[in-house]
């Protein structure tokens, strides 16, 4: 009597695409910043950045009792009139739902970026400290609802006589869950053509796909166009 035939093997499941470097990877390449930087944030003084000069940073430090920030990106950017420059802080989250904190967090790692700036010496204006923009780029299940400044989470009174003295702190927010997808889809910048599709009715699953889209789709790109940096 013949031995039945062996069992297949079971197919290994894929791996899960690596999201966060997929992001990293992405905006690690100035032509990326620069298209996010014109086409989601409306702000004016974005027409004053010399964007094709923005060169990368490399941040050293590491908040203590935090995390290690694997996915945030510094850039430096010249303005137009060369008088000085600004550091655009990029930090990318994937939690599903907002951070309510986000702004004190911000406080601390733009902290930490100014001393290792006032460490090296070499990138203070002057005597002063080069301004920050703080740039959060969420991309969760659920649509961006946290504080956006530090003094939505301090305790006083409006008309209060403290506020002199009290730290400051916001961030802009590019919330790609409350993009639509129409509005992507009339944008022809290279930012948008790596942004998701409306894939399905779920915002988590279209959140999913815009996700393995970039980590999947703009290695290529990206390898064609080496990212520049200070050092």
């Amino acid at each position: 009597m013949s031995e039945s035939p062996a069992a297949p093997e079971p197919t290994a499941l894929p791996e899960p695409p690596d999201h966060d470097g997929g992001y990293h990877l992405l905006f690690s390449h100035p032509a990326m910043v620069a298209s996010l930087l014109r086409t989601f944030v409306h702000e004016d003084f974005v027409d004053g950045l010399d964007l094709e000069a923005m060169e990368r940073e490399n941040v050293k430090y590491q908040a203590p009792g935090l995390a290690k920030r694997q996915g945030d990106v510094v850039w430096r950017i010249p303005l137009k009139d060369g008088t000085s420059a600004i550091y655009l802080y990029l930090l990318l989250e994937f939690q599903s739902k907002s951070d309510r904190w986000m702004a004190l967090r911000l406080l601390v790692y733009v902290g930490l970026l100014y001393q290792q700036l006032l460490d090296e010496r070499t990138k203070l204006i002057g005597t002063r400290l080069p301004p920050v923009f703080a740039l959060v780029l969420h991309n969760g299940e659920q649509r961006w609802g946290a504080p956006r400044t530090l003094s939505e989470l301090i305790a006083l009174a409006p008309d209060s006589k403290l506020w002199a003295w009290q730290p400051a702190r916001s961030y802009y927010v590019v919330d790609i869950a409350a993009i639509a997808a129409v509005d992507l889809d009339n944008r022809s910048n290279a930012v948008s053509t790596r942004l998701p599709r409306d894939a399905g009715p779920s915002a988590s699953y279209r959140s999913r796909s815009c996700l393995h889209c970039v980590a999947r789709g703009c290695s290529g790109w990206c390898r064609s166009s080496p990212p520049r940096s200070s050092g």
